[in-house]
């Protein structure tokens, strides 16, 4: 069978042991059903079969007597080679549930008061799962599970210990006085690490990568193009946009923008000061804006070995940017805003899912519409505004591409830059005024 994974991947073969889709063969005879049921779980996310096989596990957790009684087989029993490398049915074939089976294993769960809310939901999807497989019908659940559901008071369930929405985060001036403090010799960040945090902390906080998902994507990419004359660089995300659902998955190329913050022209670093020394600091002092995203990855491009280059490289003791990325991105970018001097007010490091907030907070202090901000954060408008700006102006915008003209893609990162620079911020009815004078393009 092959994988949709080695597909992203090219053939190529990455580093790490292989997971349980990678390691998994086609059953022999498999039909019509069990191929579509095989591919329809190659084109859900990791995240996903991680989330059906720990329902099912939290099953056997809580209603393991009543499943060993009817016959269940425990995580592990299934074919080891099968795309939940036996934890788990991949099949149609392999699956026993029933109707009934799967209302009385919710409400043993639910029964048992062992679980929290999360725990209780993550149950139900590996149920719906395991309807799919039975049924052929994706996005649907056994009829005694949603009459099961709609019978629970969940209000007696704990909510569960992991805090998932973000509570600090970087405000617009955190942001301006990060970007405009330059880097300066003996501190105790090298110049490295700093472009390296710096272009981290762009990512994140002003482009609103998640820290998952699309950092991921941005830190495996080759592919980067820097365009000094026209103040721009991006990054291809791997595999596109994220978030998007089965058969659309990787099929919206998508690009992570960065602009010069330089006033005026972009000052690009003169070839006798791009190459570092081995503690990772310039021989002298920096005549550039080493708070340029632009000038950063051309300093981190320098200074690699590789051909094929990357944003998020690790400084070695060797005195080069090594084969290995930053571990944890987001954290470094939070340690880049510290050492820039912004925190909260208790001196607390921002959250480390907090930069699509971040994003969200910039574009409504800048009062940027809807048909600029689409071109970075790539949400629908309805789903943008219920979970990030609350107060976002209705424009029906229905475009959901990523423009790949950086004059219309660049536009909303460029109002930021201005802001960071002193420039005032115009409410949207100004916007819309001056552009009827023809003030603004």
């Amino acid at each position: 069978m092959k994988c949709y994974l080695c597909e992203l991947t090219k053939g190529k073969r990455h580093k790490g042991p292989l997971s349980f889709l990678e390691k998994a063969k086609k059953p022999p005879g498999a039909g019509l059903v069990t191929r579509r049921e095989l591919r329809q779980n190659e084109n859900v996310s990791k995240a996903t079969r991680e989330a059906y096989r720990a329902g099912y596990n939290t099953m056997w957790k809580c209603a393991g007597v009543y499943m060993t009684r009817k016959g269940f087989k425990r995580p592990g029993e299934f074919r080891a080679d099968n795309q939940h490398g036996g934890m788990l049915w991949s099949t149609r074939k392999e699956c026993q549930m029933t109707d009934k089976s799967a209302g009385e294993i919710l409400e043993r769960v639910y029964l048992s008061q062992k679980v929290s809310v999360p725990q209780l939901k993550q149950v139900r999807h590996s149920l719906s799962y395991s309807y799919y497989l039975k049924t052929g019908k994706g996005g649907e659940n056994w009829p005694e599970v949603k009459a099961q559901w709609r019978s629970f008071a969940l209000a007696k369930l704990p909510e569960g210990k992991r805090k998932l929405l973000p509570v600090r985060i970087p405000t617009p001036q955190h942001l301006k006085r990060a970007f405009t403090k330059r880097w300066k010799a003996n501190e105790e960040m090298s110049l490295a690490n700093f472009c390296v945090g710096l272009l981290a902390c762009w990512d994140t906080a002003v482009f609103g990568l998640r820290p998952n998902v699309d950092v991921g994507k941005v830190k495996s990419s080759r592919e980067h193009d820097i365009n000094a004359s026209d103040g721009y660089a991006t990054t291809a995300m791997v595999n596109g946009r994220s978030k998007l659902h089965l058969s659309k998955r990787g099929t919206r190329a998508w690009q992570v923008f960065r602009v010069c913050t330089c006033k005026g022209t972009h000052k690009v670093i003169p070839h006798g000061q791009l190459f570092l020394g081995k503690n990772g600091n310039p021989q002298t002092r920096p005549t550039w804006n080493t708070c340029c995203p632009l000038a950063a990855m051309q300093l981190v491009r320098a200074n690699q070995l590789e051909k094929e280059w990357r944003v998020y490289p690790k400084w070695t003791k060797a005195g080069v940017f090594g084969k290995k990325n930053v571990g944890d991105v987001s954290q470094l970018a939070n340690e880049w805003l510290k050492h820039q001097g912004q925190t909260t007010e208790k001196g607390e490091l921002f959250d480390h899912n907090s930069g699509r907030k971040s994003l969200a907070r910039w574009l409504e202090h800048l009062n940027v519409p809807y048909r600029e901000s689409v071109h970075i954060h790539g949400d629908l408008e309805c789903v943008w505004r219920h979970s990030y700006q609350d107060r976002l102006d209705v424009s029906h915008y229905r475009t959901r591409e990523q423009s790949t003209n950086p004059d219309l893609a660049c536009k909303a990162l460029r109002r930021l830059v201005r802001f960071f620079h002193g420039a005032k911020t115009k409410s949207f009815k100004e916007q819309l005024q001056a552009f009827m004078d023809g003030e603004l393009s």
